[in-house]
């Protein structure tokens, strides 16, 4: 049983000297990449039509504000309540639709990227089976992205047709 178990051990040392390792920065190759321009200037656009929303809000509060502080001295207790509490209404949703701004500009940006980076999954898959890797990983995260020490980035943009 003893034999088996070193047998068995030296097999496995044999195996893991014949693996090849290699890692690539996903990052870099998607920053390299020409759609990012595209995806960029979607992701500016999408912001300025958040900002002009969130502006509009603002404008219709300010002038809540303006209207209350010209008309205060002539509004009963009644009205001066209703008009705060509708300002403090407008501050509210102010505040909740540049919370969902955010969220929603984070979600549109990485749905745009998204297919970069499936695009550069694949050629990193394409490059491993091509030249022999068994674990590759990413060294901008940290993660596996192939079960292939080489830097196979420059092979991956290549793989890309990026310079």
């Amino acid at each position: 049983m003893k034999n088996l178990f070193a047998i068995l051990l030296l097999l496995l040392s044999f195996n893991s000297y014949a693996q090849k390792f290699g890692h690539v920065d996903v990052n870099l190759i998607a920053q390299n990449m020409p759609e990012l321009l595209d995806v960029q200037t979607q992701v500016q656009a999408k912001t300025a039509e958040l900002e002009g929303r969130l502006k509009r809000m603002y404008e219709v509060y300010q002038t809540k504000i303006d209207e209350f502080q010209t008309a205060v001295s002539t509004m009963t207790a009644d009205q001066q309540q209703q008009a705060a509490e509708e300002i403090q209404s407008l501050e509210v949703r102010i505040n909740e639709a540049q919370q969902n701004s955010q969220l929603e500009l984070q979600k549109f940006d990485q749905d745009l990227k998204q297919p970069l980076f499936e695009k550069v999954k694949k050629a990193v898959n394409d490059v491993s089976v091509e030249n022999g890797y068994s674990l590759i990983f990413d060294t901008s995260s940290g993660a596996i992205l192939y079960a292939g020490g080489d830097d196979v980035t420059d092979l991956v943009q290549a793989k890309l047709g990026i310079q």
